[in-house]
């Protein structure tokens, strides 16, 4: 494995699925467009489950959660739901005993079903994106603090404390065997 490419998240400034030609062949790729020194350049990932790989990089680098786009989903929203939402707004994430607290909900599986029925379909339906993630481990930006099985709002963070990176692996030799010729991203 080895490293090909990095850059701030911050200066990507669009995701596309482009069609490429590569050899003799044509295949589809992420175009990432991104800002270097004052000029927008173009790197292109080809990766299995493109438009997955698309969406996954766009609520993760380009996803803008606000206060308008979260009173533009919390209109539609139940109280429980409502007050979930602001809660992680506020606080960035949260784990769901801590979100059953909350609303006073019997179980764990009422959160999940919130989230999983009304919250997440309601964000698709207003901007095309869930809007609550769930991460096993992720780093809060604003702390530095590692934080294991918490729910997280999509998009940025209101805050960055440092700035991420975009980091691409070329994993051609390990996937060679397995008959796949793919590129492997980890956004930290």
């Amino acid at each position: 494995m080895g490293f090909v490419w990095e850059t701030p998240l911050s200066s990507i400034k669009d995701l596309k699925i482009e069609k490429r030609f590569y050899g003799v062949s044509q295949s589809d790729t992420i175009c990432v467009v991104y800002e270097s020194f004052g000029e927008l350049s173009k790197a292109w990932i080809i990766s299995l489950n493109l438009e997955t790989w698309r969406k996954e990089l766009y609520k993760r680098v380009l996803l803008k959660v606000g206060r308008e786009t979260l009173n533009k989903i919390v209109t539609e929203l139940d109280a429980d739901s409502k007050e979930i939402l602001w809660f992680l707004y506020e606080n960035r994430h949260a784990r769901i005993d801590t979100l059953a607290k909350l609303i006073e909900a019997p179980t764990h599986m009422d959160i999940l079903l919130k989230i999983r029925e009304i919250i997440n379909p309601t964000a698709e339906k207003i901007i095309g994106y869930p809007i609550l993630l769930f991460e096993s481990s992720k780093v809060d930006r604003e702390t530095g603090e590692k934080v294991t099985f918490s729910w997280w709002l999509a998009g940025q963070p209101h805050k960055e404390r440092k700035e991420p990176l975009l980091d691409i692996f070329d994993e051609d030799a390990d996937l060679k065997r397995k008959g796949v010729k793919s590129l492997f991203l980890t956004v930290n």
